[in-house]
């Protein structure tokens, strides 16, 4: 017999776990960007495209995390 909620409680913890790895991804390119700021406090010559590789990473990594977090609050109130 096929349990709906189990499957779909399958699904949220797929969900939550590529939630944490678009996480995790974005708070790397954050990690570029201070780093790249602490270099060039130090007076290390830092390419400005540096940092935009840096926001750009960070940015889109947690509007994709917070979206998987929106579906996640949305399948699990349909439960």
């Amino acid at each position: 017999m096929f349990d709906r909620r189990a499957h779909a409680e399958e699904i949220i913890a797929h969900l939550i776990g590529k939630m944490w790895n678009w996480f995790f991804i974005g708070a790397a390119g954050a990690a570029i960007v201070i780093a790249a700021c602490i270099a060039f406090f130090v007076g290390v010559n830092v390419p400005n495209l540096i940092y935009w590789i840096g926001t750009a990473i960070a940015f889109g990594c947690f509007a994709q995390a917070a979206n998987l977090s929106n579906e996640i609050r949305s399948r699990r109130a349909h439960l």
